[in-house]
């Protein structure tokens, strides 16, 4: 486990030595379990171990070309006002409760309805990739306990997001239309297309890398900005603190707290020997709240200078969705001062979901 900063930054920057492959460690796990729960695996395995997080050059920059065309600084901007519009119907619904589940809704659904729109998911289907996104980040968890039960839930909500995506592939190959599924299924030439499994894989991970850990940081910038009514009050003065203060909720909370890699060699690190083959847990949420890299790094402080945080990796893995990430939570919060001035929790004690390397709140109770 690498913790401090400076190592944790080392490992994500040097792919050479700190492989991104990391199922190769977690296929030791199904000796564990049945003979018949080995085909559930096996779908798990593809949807997390093959997507690009998991994956090393040259296949990591296969994947990641092709989003990069849709990432574009310009793409990002024009879905400014798709955005707002979202935020703004879902403040409408939380001020007619009274009192809400701010993560049920509010942090939750917001991220994946932004996704939807760029993937160009029609309202039908929103259900089942949610559910697949929700139930593929428990699968390595899964998978170290050994737990077959488990694995098999999770590889049905799997199968049933493939079934709607590989229909709406075949849709958009035959009449394309201007969403991120059209450019997957439509890029290149046949040889070098992705293929349908790929792209489904790809469109999993999306919805799972930014609905999961957008909707972390809504929910987990709200419990300490409402928990310490003073930084709340401080953005509610000063709103032109608000870009700054994301950059530092990102370092403070920390979505992601944890990313693997495996040991291509052996590797020294102040006289300990990360042995090739032995799997290293990198801990990002550690990092960064490193004392010798952020002064005072529990204190929550909204006009930090240049937080430079890892929340979003580091390196050839660094957070293709990092930019949309930042505009949705800008959006998000700005509305939510704007409308919602008075905002206060209703609980004292906070449950997170008992996933090892997700920072999840279970619920946030509020009254509007």
């Amino acid at each position: 486990m690498l913790t401090r900063y400076q190592d944790a930054k080392w490992a994500l920057q040097s792919p050479a030595q700190f492989s991104s492959a990391t199922g190769v460690e977690i296929e030791k796990r199904t000796k564990h379990m049945p003979q018949d729960t080995r085909a559930s695996f096996d779908i798990c395995y593809r949807f997390w171990y093959t997507a690009i997080q998991a994956t090393d050059a040259p296949r990591h920059a296969d994947q990641r070309k092709p989003l990069m065309k849709a990432f574009t600084p310009a793409l990002i901007a024009e879905m400014q006002g798709a955005i707002s519009q979202r935020v703004e119907r879902l403040l409408d619904n939380l001020q007619q409760t009274g009192t809400a589940d701010f993560v049920a809704q509010f942090a939750y659904p917001l991220p994946s309805l932004v996704i939807f729109d760029l993937l160009g998911l029609p309202a039908e289907h929103h259900q089942t990739i949610r559910e697949a996104a929700a139930a593929i980040v428990k699968f390595p968890t899964a998978a170290l306990r050994s737990d077959s039960s488990q694995v098999a839930q999770i590889a049905v909500c799997l199968k049933q997001a493939e079934v709607v995506l590989k229909e709406l592939i075949l849709q958009r190959r035959a009449v394309p239309t201007a969403d991120l599924i059209s450019t997957l299924a439509n890029q290149g030439d046949a040889g070098s297309r992705l293929s349908d499994d790929e792209i489904v894989v790809l469109c999993n991970f999306l919805l799972t890398a930014g609905h999961e850990t957008t909707a972390n940081l809504l929910a987990g910038s709200m419990r300490h900005l409402l928990s310490e009514r003073r930084l709340w009050n401080q953005l509610r003065e000063q709103p032109e603190l608000l870009g700054n203060a994301i950059e530092e909720l990102l370092r403070f909370i920390s979505p992601v707290l944890w990313v693997s890699r495996v040991m291509t060699e052996d590797v020294e690190l102040d006289g300990h020997v990360l042995r090739k083959g032995s799997r290293v847990q990198v801990g990002t949420g550690a990092a960064n709240h490193d004392p010798s890299e952020f002064k005072d790094p529990e204190t929550l402080n909204l006009t930090r200078s240049k937080p430079h945080s890892l929340a979003f990796g580091y390196g050839s893995h660094f957070c293709i969705g990092a930019t949309l990430a930042k505009l949705e939570t800008q959006i998000a919060l700005s509305g939510l001062l704007r409308r919602t001035p008075d905002i206060t929790l209703e609980s004292k004690t906070f449950d997170y979901h008992p996933v090892h390397f997700l920072r999840a709140l279970k619920t946030l109770q509020v009254s509007i």
